[in-house]
């Protein structure tokens, strides 16, 4: 199995990618208010219920009144607490540092990450390279903090660590702007999945090289299947939704009522669910679906 395929593997196997394994299933309903047979939250690989309380850490230190700089200080030992703690996140940063090393310029004096996932990343990749830290917020502030958390204004040129690229929206809106307003260059970015080639388009037209070991293609799940890594349904599943999520998601629809997949879902969930089933053209024709959601708004 090669490098590629082990850190999917581990993605997989931490629920960093969630897959419905069987019919009974029920669907992942993304941010655009759709549902899907596939979910990524690449931080899980530190574990889905570690991940989810560091994070909560991280929102209690970006709420204290106090520096950046002592924020930043905080939220680092945060994440290098839960990467010291968990041997499968741990052997994922140094397979990102694997796959990175390969690449034949790795001449960056300085690593950046955004506000909030790209941390899991960019973060213990900063340590364990011996490279300053610059954490970039969404306020347009930014600091940059060495292993030794004093503060560097010596930049040369950065490399931008993210979790995920789908639109690279935050790349436009945050981090690129910023990057750009303080005359910092940058010319690559590690990314651990690639959800959407909209994104890397984008940064292509930016002169942003995007390095990922983990594509989300047909292909990826076309090895992960033949590798045992995923079964015959999700896989099945999920290239019925690449090649078409329209037909896929009628097909998910129908089974719903069979199932009763809808009365089961949480408060996200159910928001996004309604949103979608409220339009006129799905309304017509499963109201009976839409009836669903609505009861699960009063429960």
């Amino acid at each position: 199995m090669n490098l590629e395929m082990r850190i999917f593997q581990r993605l997989v196997e931490s629920d960093a990618i969630q897959v419905r394994r069987e019919p009974q299933d029920k669907a992942y309903w993304y941010t655009s208010s759709q549902p899907g047979p596939f979910y990524v939250n690449t931080q899980y690989l530190a574990g889905k219920e570690a991940s989810n309380m560091c994070l909560s850490k991280i929102n209690q230190i970006l709420s204290i009144n106090t520096s950046l700089e002592d924020r930043a200080i905080q939220i680092k030992q945060v994440i290098i607490d839960l990467f010291n703690s968990n041997n499968q996140y741990k052997e994922s940063i140094y397979s990102l540092i694997e796959f990175l090393e390969r690449s034949a310029n790795n001449q960056e004096n300085i690593i950046s990450g955004g506000e909030r996932r790209d941390w899991f990343f960019s973060i213990p990749i900063a340590v364990i390279l011996n490279k300053p830290h610059m954490f970039l917020m969404k306020d347009g502030t930014h600091t940059t903090l060495d292993n030794e958390n004093r503060i560097i204004n010596n930049v040369e040129a950065v490399l931008h660590i993210a979790d995920i690229i789908n639109s690279a929206s935050s790349y436009k809106k945050y981090w690129i702007p910023i990057l750009e307003k303080n005359n910092y260059p940058i010319s690559r970015t590690l990314v651990v999945a690639l959800r959407n080639y909209d994104g890397k388009k984008h940064l292509l037209d930016n002169n942003i090289e995007l390095l990922t070991p983990v594509e989300i293609t047909e292909g990826i799940f076309d090895s992960a299947y033949k590798q045992g890594i995923i079964n015959q349904f999700a896989y099945k599943e999920i290239i019925n939704y690449l090649s078409s999520p329209e037909e896929w998601i009628t097909v998910y629809l129908d089974s719903c009522k069979k199932y009763n997949l809808l009365s089961n879902i949480d408060e996200m969930e159910n928001k996004r669910a309604y949103q979608f089933l409220s339009n006129p053209k799905i309304k017509n024709k499963y109201p009976d679906l839409l009836d669903v959601v609505e009861k699960n708004i009063g429960r």
